[in-house]
């Protein structure tokens, strides 16, 4: 039987934080300026936001194709 590997130690999962934590940084940018009035400068961050967010679902369905097939392993 194949034990479950821990995320922790996957390339991907490390991956994932750099991108993860930029949308965090890159919304509250967007929010800030929007609640300002500086609609504009909101709309500058859509980009970069949509950029990175990509970055994060790429991350995450290798994340989730590296679970479905430890699974699968597992239940050999």
């Amino acid at each position: 039987m194949v034990a479950w590997n821990n995320l922790d130690t996957s390339s991907v999962f490390k991956e994932l934080e750099k991108p993860h934590t930029e949308v965090h940084e890159i919304a509250r940018k967007a929010v800030s300026a929007y609640n300002y009035g500086d609609k504009a400068k909101a709309e500058e961050y859509l980009q970069p936001l949509s950029d990175v967010s990509h970055i994060v679902i790429e991350k995450l369905q290798a994340l989730q194709t590296i679970i479905t097939e430890q699974k699968k392993s597992l239940l050999k």
